[in-house]
């Protein structure tokens, strides 16, 4: 069954009979009662939109950060690959200087 608890508000018989407890035991009205939860409520409801917003932006800022190392890993390997290809330069080089100092020695050693 449902009662009308204040103007216009309809509440199960559980809800209503809770809420004559509440009152009784804190020596106030219903309404007082009533408030008191409705301005909970309200609170509660005000904090859950903040929350629900900053749960937004560290999502967006988790996405950013996520693109990002990917473009830093992809940075990373591309170093790697100039790294590996200036050492076989790099040894290259020090093979050809080798082969044109025995060529030299060849030629003036003879």
């Amino acid at each position: 069954m449902v009662r009308l608890v204040g103007i216009g508000s309809r509440v199960s018989r559980e809800v209503y009979e809770r809420i004559c407890e509440e009152a009784k035991a804190k020596k106030t009205t219903r309404s007082e009662i009533i408030r008191q939860h409705l301005t909970e409520y309200y609170d509660l409801k005000a904090e859950n939109a903040k929350l629900e917003e900053q749960l937004d932006k560290v999502l967006a800022e988790g996405l950013r950060l996520k693109k990002e190392n990917e473009k830093l890993k992809k940075r990373i390997e591309e170093l790697e690959r100039s790294l590996v290809l200036r050492k076989e330069i790099e040894k290259q080089k020090e093979q050809e200087r080798r082969s044109r100092l025995w060529r030299w020695l060849e030629e003036h050693l003879r």
